[in-house]
C-alpha cells in the first residue's frame, strides 16, 4: 500500500472515532450524587454513604418496607438500546436489591417493565442493565429498589447511556398566497368639452336681383336739353 493511501486510511479512521463515541449520550442528572439527592425521588433515600468516587453517595435504607430511588427521563427518546450502569455496596443487613427500566407512553402509563436482581457485596461492585426502547414509549423511568430489610445499601456513579434523540419534526409554516399584482393605471384622457351649439344662419337667397337698365348717352343728353329748356321757359314767364 502506498504512503498516501495509508495516510488517507488513517485520517478516515480518526474521523470515525468521534462519530462512534457520539452515538451515546448521558441521560441522568446528578448520577454521581455530588449534589446530594438532587434530581432523584423515592422513599428512604439520603446521602452520606461512603462514596465510590467523589465525595458523596446515595444511601437506601430498608427497615421493614422497601425503599427506592428513581429518576424520570423525558422524551423525545431515540430508538435503540439503553444501558444503566452503576456501583453499589451493602453497608448492613442482607437486603434484596433490584434495578428497573419502566417504559411509559405519552400519557404516563406503563408499557413495559424490565428488571434485574443484584447480588449485594460488602465492597463496591458494578451492575448493569440493558433495555431497548419499545414502540410507543415516550419517556423512561429508572428505579433502584432495596427490599426485605433491615439493611442499608450505598449507590454511586450511576449512568444511563442512550441513543441520540431524533431530530425535531419540522412544523409546516403557513404560506401566505402572493397578493395579486395590481394593473398599472391607464392614463385615460379627460373627455373634450364640446363647444356651445351655434345656430347656423340661413343662407342668403342666391336669386339674382333685377338689374335696372342704365340710360344710354343719347337719352341722357336729351334729358339734359329738356331740363335746360324748361328752366329757360320758367325764367321767361317769371319776367
Amino acid at each position: 500500500m502506498s504512503r498516501p493511501a495509508i495516510v488517507l486510511l488513517g485520517a478516515l479512521l480518526l474521523a470515525l472515532v468521534p462519530a462512534t463515541a457520539a452515538q451515546a449520550r448521558e441521560l441522568l442528572q446528578n448520577g454521581d450524587f455530588e449534589q446530594g439527592t438532587s434530581g432523584w425521588s423515592g422513599l428512604g433515600i439520603s446521602d452520606g454513604c461512603a462514596p465510590h468516587g467523589g465525595s458523596d453517595a446515595l444511601e437506601l435504607a430498608a427497615d421493614g418496607s422497601a425503599s427506592f430511588a428513581q429518576q424520570n427521563v423525558d422524551g423525545p427518546l431515540g430508538d435503540g438500546s439503553y444501558t444503566l450502569t452503576g456501583w453499589l455496596l451493602v453497608d448492613s443487613g442482607s437486603p434484596e436489591i433490584s434495578v428497573h427500566f419502566v417504559w411509559l407512553d405519552g400519557n404516563g402509563s406503563e408499557l413495559i417493565h424490565t428488571s434485574d436482581t443484584l447480588s449485594g457485596v460488602t465492597s463496591y461492585g458494578s451492575f448493569s442493565l440493558d433495555s431497548a426502547r419499545p414502540s410507543g414509549a415516550e419517556s423512561l423511568r429508572v428505579r433502584i429498589v432495596v427490599d426485605a430489610g433491615p439493611g442499608v445499601v450505598c449507590i454511586d456513579d450511576v449512568s444511563l447511556d442512550g441513543p441520540p434523540a431524533p431530530p425535531p419534526t419540522a412544523i409546516p409554516t403557513a404560506t401566505t398566497p402572493p397578493s395579486p399584482t395590481a394593473a398599472p393605471p391607464t392614463n385615460t384622457p379627460p373627455p373634450r368639452s364640446q363647444p356651445p351649439h351655434r345656430s347656423r344662419r340661413q343662407p342668403r337667397s342666391q336669386e339674382p336681383r333685377p338689374r335696372q337698365p342704365r340710360p344710354s348717352r343719347s337719352s341722357t343728353a336729351a334729358l339734359s336739353r329738356a331740363w335746360t329748356a324748361g328752366a329757360s321757359t320758367a325764367a321767361s314767364c317769371a319776367s
